[in-house]
């Protein structure tokens, strides 16, 4: 069974509904379609006119007992107003018995692993698997086959530590065996991780790696309570102080008119995203400058999609407010080209964004 890219990590609520739009994604088998015509696909009859959909099932009786809990007395709790609030989810057939798995990423709290033994009956092999607890605040996490060798490998993204590739070596008694690689991949990326998405964006046959950033929060306060984080050069110009050039930029330069005091408003900033290139090996290599990939930005969201059914995957990125969204267009050379401007122009602003619209806009995007 393949794995499930969950793209965004807030999906403790909802996940569902994401998750069967994110089976859309790359790789995604194509509907032909009549230009002009909308063509649609009706749902299966309900068994009764008033059957529930879904059910809610007990954690006792799942055995998906280690809900994320937030911890108001972490020393990293500021992150809880971020898009850092939550942890991630991804789901997979890690053993290879024809039944998804859960790992769930749970942000200042332990990672675990669940092993699904009978239909939604789960079993915690978190310690058994090899997947070592690390102080680190997760993030976004996504299962996918890194290395070609038919065993799903689990990506996991941390706030300012060094992320993980658990690396799967084999199954033994059905439990799988995980190994973290991610530095001799070259994958160990430490900066503001937030999401990763799989994809074989250049067609030669390896899955390679987007990593979507957010922001590096102060511990110190935020770009309106912060007096101090900026200074006024000789000439009246004001600076972000080196401290701080991590987390804001200078948004307005300001000037009293009575008084000609020289002042600013600062605002946040996000960190560069990044595009790592599969060599074939499940080793990886940062091309992002090389493809034309430009963003920075407070990231939510982040999917590939063909959007135009050229056979090439193209990358949506939806930012947070203030922050403009990108959809980079694959020119099937290795590069990218933002052309948000002109397909999706409402977009191209600055708004403020919630994580799912990636998903919608992709829908909507796709013929």
């Amino acid at each position: 069974m393949p794995a499930m890219n969950t793209g965004s990590p807030y999906l403790t609520n909802g996940w569902l509904i994401l998750a069967l739009l994110l089976f859309t994604g790359c790789g995604e088998k194509k509907v032909a379609t009549t230009p002009g015509t909308i063509n649609s696909t009706p749902l299966a009859p309900m068994e009764g006119k008033d059957a529930p959909l879904f059910e809610k099932l007990d954690p006792a009786s799942t055995g998906l007992t280690r809900a994320p809990k937030i911890d108001p007395k972490h020393p990293e709790r500021r992150l809880y107003a971020t898009g850092y609030s939550v942890g991630g989810i991804a789901v997979g057939d890690v053993n290879n018995d024809n039944k998804p798995d859960i790992f769930i990423s749970s942000g200042p709290g332990q990672n675990r692993l669940y092993l699904q033994d009978e239909p939604l009956t789960f079993r915690d092999i978190t310690e058994a698997s090899g997947i070592e607890e690390r102080i680190a605040w997760s993030s976004g996490a996504t299962m996918a086959d890194v290395n070609n060798d038919g065993l799903l490998d689990i990506y996991v993204c941390n706030y300012d530590e060094e992320n993980a590739l658990f690396i799967n070596k084999g199954i033994t008694d059905g439990i799988p065996a995980y190994l973290d690689e991610a530095k001799v991949r070259k994958a160990r990326v430490r900066d503001a991780s937030h999401t990763p998405a799989f994809c074989d964006y250049d067609n030669d046959g390896d899955l390679d790696l987007f990593i979507l950033m957010h922001q590096l929060v102060a511990a110190d306060g935020t770009a309106h309570t912060i007096p101090d984080a900026y200074a006024v050069g000789k000439r009246g110009n004001a600076f972000v102080i080196p401290r701080y050039t991590l987390y804001f930029k200078i948004d307005q330069q300001l000037r009293d008119p009575e008084t000609d005091q020289r002042m600013a408003t600062l605002k946040a900033i996000g960190r560069p995203d990044m595009l790592l290139e599969n060599d074939g090996e499940g080793n990886f290599v940062n091309v992002t400058k090389k493809a034309g990939i430009e963003s920075e930005g407070i990231g939510y969201a982040v999917q590939w999609r063909d959007y135009n059914l050229d056979g090439r995957p193209d990358l949506y990125i939806a930012n947070g407010s203030n922050d403009r969204d990108h959809l980079y267009h694959n020119n099937g050379d290795g590069t990218f080209t933002d052309v948000i401007d002109t397909v999706v122009p409402l977009l191209s602003v600055d708004h403020a964004a919630w994580h799912p619209r990636t998903l919608i806009m992709m829908a909507v995007l796709t013929p």
